[in-house]
């Protein structure tokens, strides 16, 4: 590497570093589904209670594998039961992926095509959002990054060694998020392609497919044993979702293609790439569409194409709303092509794609999350915790939030870790129910919640706001005449 080269990629890099670590407690989400895999974590950490199944997903009655939770539970060990740990796991993969994108697109392409696509990737606003906090689907496009490297060394050595790590990875980027399992027939595909094409053997073939599928499965092994003793659980609740009468999955029509085109332009080219600025995401819509025609022949073109068009398909034929995280294993991808260009491109044309990329800087910087107020989740959560411990004055106390849009997991690990956890209704009911309300409205006395309906005829004893949360503390009032 050229010593400009070196010191290009390092501010690259350095940059994307700051963007993901930069107040990282502020910036980071902490909310119910924090709150829970945190008190996993600590169930697994110190009570030593090995989860096999991992977050639930969010189609149907299908639970991911466990190997985020491993990974949470290692941090655990080393950095100690802090959520910013957690997400500084999530963050440090962040900074290795544009690692990766820089190096897939160097080996693949050229240096500066590597560095190009670094650059994007490392001020995408939407990769540092979701490399600033613990959430199982953000590490997917690390392992993803990780295949498709490991399936390039394949691709060269022909080696069914090569064949376990593409396996190892492509379970680990599953277990992440199920919307990566098109990284299985991509790659299933493009080895029998090389069968086709006389590249390989036909034992060479076998092997290459057995030790893949061998080491995907090793790594899923709990899975699977939760999957003999509840039988079949996720593989029945996956079969609803692609046959089942209320099935989410729909299936090839003109609304498909409508849907992909809004996909690429809206979501993964518009608000990965280009800031949501329409005409932008046409251009490089076309751009990436001419790298792909040019390339038609180069294998490495062929991988990256082959597992955005076909993950593209894959996400759309869900019938539901398609979110960034959807889509969020093939940004790189797009990354890497965008990148390419500048070997294809002579020298004014290369003038033009600097133009661009300067555009894209402008536009990505002026979206930058960091420009923004911290939300302050985390803070928040614990001194809410601590208000309510404080306000119960050593007593039991019950406890409910009461928010649209969350549930009571990250409040509850803290009460936990605090040292008081919350009595529940009916059976252990108290003299006293807090309940944080994150709505803007908010009227806790006879509400249908059944925490609180359980906890019987009330009245309010205190209020107070924390940041535009507010902390009710209940008490009993049998005659339910307002006092």
């Amino acid at each position: 590497m050229a010593k400009t080269s070196l010191i290009i990629l390092i501010l690259i890099i350095s940059v994307a570093a700051f963007f993901r670590f930069y107040q990282l407690d502020g910036y980071m989400t902490f909310l119910g589904d924090e709150g829970r895999d945190m008190m996993i974590i600590k169930d697994l950490v110190r009570e030593g209670n090995v989860p096999f199944i991992g977050p639930a997903s969010s189609v149907g009655n299908v639970y991911l594998g466990p190997l985020y939770y491993y990974m949470m539970g290692l941090t655990a060990l080393v950095f100690g039961l802090n959520p910013v740990f957690q997400a500084g796991m999530v963050a440090v993969l962040g900074v290795a992926s544009v690692f990766l994108v820089y190096y897939l697109g160097r080996i693949f392409f050229n240096e500066w095509s590597g560095l190009l696509s670094a650059w994007l990737y490392a001020i995408s606003p939407v990769t540092i959002i979701y490399s600033k906090s613990s959430w199982n689907p953000n590490p997917a496009p690390f392992f993803t990054l990780l295949s498709v490297w490991a399936f390039y060394r394949w691709s060269q050595s022909l080696s069914w060694r090569w064949s376990i790590l593409v396996g190892i990875f492509v379970s680990a980027a599953v277990q992440m998020h199920y919307l990566t399992l098109p990284l299985i027939p991509v790659y299933t595909i493009l080895t029998g392609w090389c069968w086709y094409q006389k590249k390989i053997s036909k034992t060479k073939f076998v092997k290459s497919l057995v030790f893949f599928f061998t080491s995907f499965n090793i790594l899923l092994l709990p899975w699977w044993l939760f999957e003999f003793k509840h039988n079949f659980l996720n593989l029945r609740g996956i079969a609803d979702i692609f046959f089942g009468s209320s099935s989410s999955v729909g299936g090839l029509s003109v609304n498909i293609f409508v849907k992909v085109f809004n996909t690429v332009i809206n979501i993964l080219i518009g608000n990965y790439l280009t800031g949501g600025v329409m005409i932008l995401s046409f251009g490089v819509l076309a751009l990436v569409g001419w790298i792909m025609v040019k390339q038609k022949n180069n294998w490495n073109s062929i991988l990256i194409s082959t597992l955005i068009l076909v993950g593209l398909g894959f996400v759309n034929l869900y019938k539901g709303d398609v979110y960034d995280h959807y889509v969020g294993y093939l940004a790189p991808g797009l990354f890497i092509l965008m990148g390419s260009s500048w070997m294809l491109l002579k020298r004014w044309g290369r003038w033009g794609l600097l133009g661009l990329v300067a555009i894209l800087t402008i536009f990505n910087l002026q979206g930058n999350p960091l420009k923004y107020p911290a939300n302050n989740q985390l803070k928040r959560t614990q001194e809410i915790s601590k208000y309510v411990i404080e306000q119960a004055d050593g007593k039991p106390f019950n406890f409910a939030l009461i928010a649209k849009n969350n549930y009571d997991s990250a409040y509850q690990f803290y009460l936990e870790e605090y040292g008081y956890t919350p009595k529940i209704v009916p059976k252990e009911k108290t003299d006293q129910l807090f309940i944080v309300c994150e709505d803007l409205e908010c009227n806790p006395i006879n509400h249908p919640k059944y925490e609180i309906a359980a906890f019987g005829m009330s009245k309010i004893e205190s209020k107070t706001e924390f940041a535009g949360v507010k902390v009710f503390k209940l008490v009993a009032n049998p005659s339910g005449k307002p006092t």
